[in-house]
């Protein structure tokens, strides 16, 4: 499958437009192809100027032909004078999209997490099974030794965010600039 994109200057109206299609679709199925799609993609303007045409008439085409008549076709649209450019490409098949799992607001996020970001994870040991006696002697909270570090952190946090500007008294501050002008 290919799709062939091509522009027919603003001279031309767009009732000229039905007729130049026609003529497209014939080369097109006098070189054996099928046309499988056509969609007018409308009045644009050009991004540089071609032969002193500053606009055109965007057309689509999706068809399928025999790869050998590809330069043949190319070969006849470059010779047909209402077609200002062209291009042939090979038409990507796409295949249907899967739906996307919804994502999550903000808000539910920060309510899931909200334990562990104000707290910390729990630090502690899991419940072992039972018989392990001699182990629990050695087993001890750790999340007090810890928590001095995530202190630590809050404060680093609080230091690096920007610090709202103190009000400005300029009666204090002409005085002071006084002062040190008088010096």
């Amino acid at each position: 499958m290919y799709e062939l994109l091509y522009i027919v200057p603003a001279p031309y109206t767009e009732k000229d437009l039905e007729g130049i299609s026609q003529k497209i679709k014939k080369i097109i199925s006098d070189l054996e192809g099928t046309i499988t799609h056509e969609e007018n993609l409308g009045g644009k303007k050009l991004a540089y100027p071609i032969k002193s045409i500053h606009r055109g008439f965007y057309l689509l085409v999706r068809f399928d032909i025999n790869a050998k008549k590809l330069n043949e076709l190319n070969q006849k649209l470059k010779l047909t004078s209402e077609v200002l450019r062209h291009i042939i490409t090979a038409a990507i098949k796409t295949k249907p999209r899967l739906r996307a799992r919804p994502k999550r607001k903000k808000e539910e996020f920060d309510d899931i997490f909200k334990e562990e970001i104000i707290k910390g994870p729990s630090l502690t040991k899991p419940a072992r099974p039972a018989g392990g006696a001699a182990e629990d002697k050695e087993e001890k909270d750790v999340s007090a030794e810890v928590a001095p570090e995530k202190k630590e952190e809050a404060k680093e946090k609080e230091e690096k965010k920007p610090k709202k500007p103190k009000k400005v008294d300029f009666k204090k501050l002409g005085d002071k600039i006084d002062e040190l002008l008088k010096i």
